[in-house]
Order: structure tokens, then C-alpha cells, then sequence
């Protein structure tokens, strides 16, 4: 699963060195700031995930490209990024690209053939001694019959099915976020054994044709919970990560994923998936089926020995001179009790007023007390710190809040969550104020953190601003893409896929 929620891998001993935003001017301190961090889709209660290195940035990469159906004895057309050989007809073995001399067989990126079983076992993709798939013709393409997808059931899987998963997730992980910590197979297995109260999920295992010990790819879906406060919002929406191992693409597998897609949303009565692409390969899938981007992201990350310290300090002090009747408080591992319930109203406000989209069918969440229990059983299940920082008026009302996430499986990293400002509560600089205390605080209480993860979407100027004069710089660019479930379906038959 490459982190499936997503869990955004963390990395170790990376270089950050990106050139600052154009076009983002900084903000002057009394404009009003809608301070969102963090888009988190359906999966907003769920943050902690997002720093389990485990699948919280739903990557959509099927194994179909913009020419799905090639003609019969022309290989597909190469999406960017894929640097596999072209195949030059019968009898034509190419050499890896990135070395001459003695030919060798390779399905992999990279020249090599990967086996994901012995991989598992040595920590490490190796070469796979057996024969390699012919190579003097185009890739059989699958139908959806030949595609082995089943489903993974995190509570029931035995020792050779998690061995199986964690063997894929390595692989997929050196693909998607190479140098990046990888998280345990404990911490893993404990988040996804983990039920949330407002949201269903279903997780299928994709085998390789003719090896069911091998697993090559994923496919997860969430939905909302009828009955559930957020079900009435969500009820016409599915989220929906298609993975699939790069050795594996072109073949036909995407498409049978994809049907398993389809059949869900049609089972849950969801007309409207979104998914995440960031690979080259994923971003063109979107428009080979004919969905649309509705939003376009950063994951940025902040190198924190380049941080204006200075800065965030006089940040962190003009705050309460600003607002001195108001006070910050904090938490850790689990919101109090006593403002439990005025946090959860909080955080859907400035959870809902953050860009998703015009063109989005998602639009928002509402979290409950009930939902923040649920995220510190979460955190103490998987050894995570879970810290808070809220600001709160005279009356009562909390105003701002900011939220960081670290696991002792990343110690490097650390995940900055949402930020945000009620409406009404906007131009005194009460996002800048969590944000610098923040900071303040992990560097005194994790001196071992080298770089601070966060997300944003392309239009949040005001956080873009803010996050650029801390340092945070762009280290990805994904995109969440929308299609209606009739029109996938319209795009598999056109393809030729039956259903699963």
C-alpha cells in the first residue's frame, strides 16, 4: 500500500532545494488568512495517517495509459516517466537503458526484474532468476477474468497474506518515495486493523496472473457511513487509490482495477470517485478515461535548519500582543474533554472552508467529539504523538487551531495538519501565531526532525504565502481527479473490460 491513508512516506537524508513560488506575495498581517493546511478528502479524521508513511496520498496509477488498446502488433504508446524499452519486434531483446554490453532481460523500471517475494524477505527488490516475459511483441493485455483481485481483510488476514501486502509495499514505496523511512509492519497492520466510526473502507489484493503468492498492486475505497453526521454531505461519493507496481502496467491490469472500482461504486449506490495521481502514468489515466482534475495540490515539505528562526519567533510573540484577551492552549495525544465539542465544531468550519474544488462533488466533513476519541485510540495504537495548539476567546470559542503528527518510525519527519481560522475570526494573525508556536514547540520536543511535511492546494494563496516565508518548498505535485461512475463504465466497455 503506498501509505493507503495515505500515509505520505517520510524520507531520510533528503535535499530540499526548490526554487520559491512564483506569483505568491506575502500577505500583509491583517488580511483576512484562511489558514487550511491540509486537504484530507474523505479521509479527514484520519490525519495521524498521513504521517504513518502508509497510504494517505492516495496515488491513482493503473496500469492503462492513453492507448489503451493497441493495434495488434504495436505496443502501447509510452506515457512520460515510463522508461521502459519500446519493444522492436520479434526476436529484439533490449539492453537496460542505463547500461551497454551483455544483454539482459528486464520487466522492471530500472532494467531489472523484480520479485516482490524475495524482496519481502531481504528488505530489498532483487533479481528474479526466473525467465523473464517475452519481450518480442507488445504485453498481453489481461481481461478482467485473468486479473486476480481479492478482497483484504485486515482483521481475518493470516501471516502469509500480510507477508504477501508488506512484500507489495515495499516495492511500491521505493517507486513512489525512495530515501523516505518506511513504517514498520506493526505499525501498518495496527492502523489498518483500526475501524473508523464515520467511515467504511473495502481493500482489495491485485496478484500477479499465474502467481497468487504475489501481490502487485491495491485497490482501497472509502465511503461514509449511512446514519453517520458526515453521511448526508458524502452520500453520492466514494474515494477510490489504484496502485499498481510499474512492472506491471500496460497490461491490462489497470482496467480490470478499475472495473473493481465501478462495481463498488455501483454496490455503495456512489455515482462520484475521486482519486489522487501524482506519477506522470496516473495523471495520464485521468484523461485516457475521461475524468477531470479538480484540484490541483502541493505536497511541500520545510528542510527545518533553513528556517528563519527569528522570524517565527517574532510570529509566535506578536500573536498574543495582538490579541492579548485571547489564550493559546494546547494537547497532546488526545483533545480534553472539557473542549472536546467545541473543537470538533472548529475544526469542520475551517476543515470545510478550504479550497476542494468548484468542480468537486466532495465538499466537506463534519467531525464530532466522537471522531477526535476515535483519532487518539487511533495514535495510541500505532506509539504516535499527536500535538494541538487552539487558540480560544474569553467566551469560549475556539478561534485557530493547528495540528502536528510524529511516529517513532519516521523520526526525521514529522506531519504538519491542518491550520485554520474561523471566518469570523480572521485578520489578527491567529494562523501565523499557531503555526510559529508549533514550530517552536516540536523543535524543543523533537530536536531529531529534519523536514515538516504538509499539503496545499494550488489556489490557498494565503497558506501558500504563509508557508513560503517559513521555507516550506514544493516536493510533489499531485492532482484529485473526478469521474462519474457511469462514464467509467462507458470508458470499460469502450476498452472492453467486463465486469468483475
Amino acid at each position: 500500500m503506498r501509505g493507503t491513508v495515505g500515509w505520505v512516506l517520510a524520507g531520510i537524508a533528503l535535499t530540499l532545494f526548490v526554487a520559491p513560488l512564483a506569483g505568491v506575495p506575502p500577505i500583509p498581517p491583517d488580511v483576512p488568512i484562511s489558514v487550511l493546511n491540509y486537504h484530507t478528502n474523505a479521509f479527514a479524521q484520519r490525519v495521524l495517517v498521513d504521517e504513518l508513511a502508509v497510504d494517505w496520498v492516495y496515488r491513482n496509477d493503473p496500469a492503462v495509459g492513453p492507448d489503451p488498446l493497441p493495434e495488434p502488433g504495436r505496443p502501447p504508446a509510452r506515457v512520460r516517466g515510463d522508461r521502459r524499452p519500446r519493444v522492436r519486434g520479434a526476436g529484439h531483446v533490449p539492453r537496460p537503458p542505463h547500461r551497454r554490453g551483455r544483454r539482459r532481460r528486464h520487466d522492471g523500471p530500472d532494467g531489472l526484474r523484480y520479485d516482490p517475494v524475495s524482496a519481502a524477505e531481504a528488505g530489498t527488490a532483487v533479481l528474479d532468476s526466473r525467465p523473464s516475459r517475452k519481450l518480442n511483441g507488445p504485453p498481453a493485455l489481461a481481461s478482467a477474468m485473468d486479473v486476480p483481485i481479492v478482497d483484504f481483510d485486515a482483521k481475518a488476514a493470516s501471516r502469509e497474506d500480510w507477508r504477501r501486502y508488506h512484500a507489495y509495499r515495499r516495492l511500491r514505496h521505493e517507486e513512489t518515495d525512495p530515501g523516505d523511512p518506511l513504517p514498520s509492519d506493526g505499525t501498518v497492520e495496527a492502523w489498518m486493523r483500526h475501524d473508523h466510526p464515520h467511515w467504511e473502507y473495502r481493500r482489495l489484493a491485485v496478484l500477479e496472473p499465474g502467481r497468487p503468492d504475489v501481490q502487485v498492486g491495491e485497490v482501497y475505497l472509502e465511503f461514509s457511513r449511512p446514519g453517520t453526521p458526515s453521511h448526508a454531505m458524502n452520500e453520492d461519493f466514494l474515494w477510490a487509490s489504484v496502485e499498481l507496481l510499474r512492472p506491471h502496467r500496460r497490461r491490462g491490469i489497470g482496467r480490470a482495477m478499475l472495473a473493481a472500482v465501478a462495481e463498488t461504486s455501483e454496490s455503495r449506490g456512489r455515482s462520484a470517485i475521486q482519486s489522487w495521481a501524482e506519477e506522470d502514468d496516473g495523471k495520464a489515466v485521468i484523461g485516457a478515461i475521461g475524468a477531470k482534475v479538480v484540484q490541483n495540490r502541493y505536497e511541500n515539505r520545510l528542510a527545518v535548519d533553513r528556517v528563519d528562526w527569528p522570524m517565527v519567533e517574532a510570529w509566535a510573540a506578536e500573536g498574543p500582543s495582538r490579541s492579548p484577551s485571547t489564550a493559546l492552549r494546547w494537547f497532546r495525544n488526545a483533545v480534553p474533554e472539557d473542549a472536546v465539542e467545541e473543537y470538533a465544531r472548529a475544526f469542520t468550519e475551517v476543515f470545510n472552508g478550504q479550497p476542494f474544488g468548484a468542480e468537486s462533488s466532495f465538499q466537506g466533513i463534519v467531525t464530532t467529539p466522537e471522531s477526535f476519541r476515535d483519532r487518539a485510540k487511533l495514535n495510541a495504537d500505532v506509539g504516535g504523538t499527536w500535538l494541538g495548539a487552539y487558540t480560544q476567546e474569553p467566551d469560549g470559542e475556539i478561534s485557530g487551531l493547528t495540528e502536528a503528527f510524529h511516529v517513532p518510525d519516521q523520526p526525521t519527519f514529522l506531519g504538519q495538519g491542518m491550520t485554520g481560522v474561523r471566518g469570523k475570526q480572521r485578520g489578527r494573525g491567529l494562523g501565523k501565531w499557531v503555526k510559529a508556536a508549533m514550530l517552536l514547540r516540536v523543535r524543543a520536543e523533537f530536536p531529531e526532525v529534519r523536514v515538516v511535511r504538509t499539503g496545499n492546494a494550488t489556489e490557498n494563496a494565503a497558506m501558500l504565502s504563509i508557508n513560503n516565508r517559513l521555507g516550506f518548498r514544493p516536493h510533489k505535485r499531485p492532482v484529485i481527479a473526478e469521474i462519474r461512475v457511469d462514464a467509467l463504465r462507458a470508458y470499460l466497455a469502450r476498452a472492453g473490460t467486463a465486469k468483475p
